[in-house]
């Protein structure tokens, strides 16, 4: 939502990924400063759109964008946030060589700071253990096996608060498949 300014380096971060067997579903939520216009002159054969009629929030937005995908992996990001090259080639190796895992992430660097690392736990007894004092994975590193959704009807809801919605989406998650995360970031974000 609003995002205009950034979406032109996102974008050219998703489309200089390694791997490139995928889909890229933008959700417009109802935006009033341009976004969908630089969208639309984006030529991209990969990339769909979902132009939304009214401004839903984040968490409706991303189910409308989960709801579209058609692949074995939903690789989440927000319009401020880029991807490192090998972002998603590494995190589908990962997610393939453990099929135990639903979901994972990486640390993330800040955007333009490179002395700035977030860093996040690594095996999922450690991410229960400290889900009330952080968020599990980060959203912009986030990578969720689409079938673990699907059979557990994990749904983000229309009515979450437009701040913590991925808080909220995972602990729903945690409940019925593992988590993990590898230390090296793959995403940045602003």
């Amino acid at each position: 939502y609003n995002k205009a300014p950034f979406l032109k380096e996102c974008f050219e971060s998703v489309f200089a990924q390694t791997f490139t067997d995928f889909e890229v579903i933008a959700v417009d939520d109802a935006s009033t400063d341009g976004s969908l216009s630089v969208l639309r002159e984006m030529s991209d054969v990969r990339l769909r759109m979902i132009e939304l009629p009214a401004n839903l929030g984040p968490a409706g937005a991303a189910q409308r964008g989960f709801d579209a995908a058609k692949g074995e992996y939903i690789v989440r990001m927000d319009a401020d946030d880029t991807m490192l090259p090998e972002r998603i080639a590494r995190q589908i190796a990962f997610m393939d060589a453990h099929p135990e895992v639903g979901a994972s992430g990486t640390s993330v660097q800040l955007l333009g700071r490179s002395d700035i690392t977030r860093v996040m736990l690594t095996d999922d007894d450690d991410v229960r253990a400290s889900v009330l004092f952080r968020i599990p994975l980060l959203q912009p590193t986030s990578i969720y096996r689409r079938s673990v959704l699907l059979e557990h009807n994990i749904r983000m809801e229309d009515h979450w608060p437009r701040s913590g919605e991925d808080w909220l989406f995972q602990l729903r998650l945690l409940k019925v498949t593992r988590f993990a995360s590898t230390q090296r970031g793959m995403s940045s974000t602003s």
